[in-house]
């Protein structure tokens, strides 16, 4: 487990991480291009869609995220 808090003024993001092994992830739909969002996604009123993206360890930079 990894736990990351970040502070800005009063704010604060307290992120936790965990490293898994899933057994299927045949349900999983992952991306791997930045923003490859489908029509109901880009279209969500709530804005509450996620996609997730794996990228390779080698490939993740800043420009790589942003």
């Amino acid at each position: 487990m990894r736990t990351t808090i970040l502070s800005i003024g009063n704010d604060q993001i307290i992120s936790i991480y965990y490293f898994v092994h899933a057994d299927k992830l045949d349900g999983l739909q992952v991306k791997t291009k930045v923003f490859d969002f489908e029509l109901h996604q880009i279209a969500d009123p709530k804005g509450q869609s996620e996609v997730l993206r794996w990228i390779e360890w080698n490939d993740l930079t800043e420009e790589s995220v942003v």
